[in-house]
């Protein structure tokens, strides 16, 4: 400890400046007196240096704490939230040892002067305690200062971090959104009466009902329809001895899937070319 050598100086200046010459014909009561006036300036010595050796322990505690807190914020951009709640513990840690340190000086000050005599070394040694302490709270003050810049930077990094976050959720799910419409589709099986009933479909052309060509009609309810994400499916069942597709969808796209003579399911084999001239599926069947 840098000041051990100043402090034990303080505490031989202390016994020679209390320490007076004996004649051999003292008598026994003022040796008695005597010896107690040592023993409490003894006592005195002890205070004094355990209060001097405690104030350099508290400040080189408290230089520990500053590296700490340099090390943990050398860079900005590592510092995460578990790590400023490690710097605001370290920061209210320091506060407190800088309070002990105070109450400490003031202390020595009091019992230096209630001794009733005067000690230039221990008043030199209390004043460079004091600017020991000043110093010490003028690199805090400067420590804290860049802290409170480091918290900006943190909070507007935390705010870029979350904004950026938001947005990020955001355009996923405007994309989940227009993926989902670009993948949606709709299909309806039925007989041609029911689906002509429904509005579904429309017989045009061909001479008194023979020959006449099914179409999708022009103002025909959606949502009458099944919908489907097509990326999804890969097979409809129809179960019928006759199905016909009237929508269009190029034939390599699909087969139809038989068991003796019933179709049993339209099996759609590439579905992004299936559904690349409609969106919707119409099929017609009957017995």
């Amino acid at each position: 400890m840098k000041n051990n050598v100043f402090i034990i100086m303080i505490a031989l200046s202390i016994v020679a400046c209390n320490t007076k010459p004996q004649t051999d014909n003292v008598a026994e009561r003022e040796r008695d007196s005597l010896q107690i006036m040592v023993n409490q300036r003894d006592s005195k010595i002890r205070e004094f240096l355990a209060s001097f050796v405690d104030i350099e322990h508290t400040l080189d505690s408290i230089n520990i704490k500053q590296k700490n807190i340099y090390l943990k914020t050398e860079k900005p951009s590592d510092v995460k939230a578990g790590i400023v709640d490690d710097i605001n513990r370290e920061i209210s840690a320091i506060n407190s040892l800088m309070d002990k340190n105070r109450k400490k000086i003031s202390d020595l000050n009091s019992r230096l002067k209630n001794s009733g005599g005067k000690n230039k070394e221990l008043e030199d040694a209390i004043k460079t305690l004091n600017q020991q302490l000043s110093q010490k709270q003028e690199e805090i003050v400067e420590m804290n200062s860049k802290l409170n810049i480091l918290n900006a930077e943190i909070m507007q990094l935390q705010a870029s971090v979350g904004f950026l976050s938001v947005e990020n959720a955001t355009q996923t799910d405007m994309i989940v959104t227009e993926t989902a419409e670009l993948h949606k589709a709709f299909y309806i099986i039925g007989t041609s009466k029911d689906l002509e009933n429904e509005n579904i479909i429309d017989k045009k052309g061909g001479l008194l009902g023979i020959g006449k060509t099914k179409d999708l009609s022009n103002n025909f309810d959606a949502k009458k329809f099944t919908q489907i994400d097509y990326t999804q499916l890969i097979s409809i069942e129809i179960n019928s001895k006759k199905a016909e597709i009237i929508t269009t969808h190029p034939t390599s796209s699909y087969r139809l899937e038989k068991d003796k003579n019933l179709i049993k399911n339209l099996i759609i084999l590439d579905a992004k070319e299936f559904w690349s001239a409609s969106k919707y599926l119409v099929i017609i069947k009957g017995s």
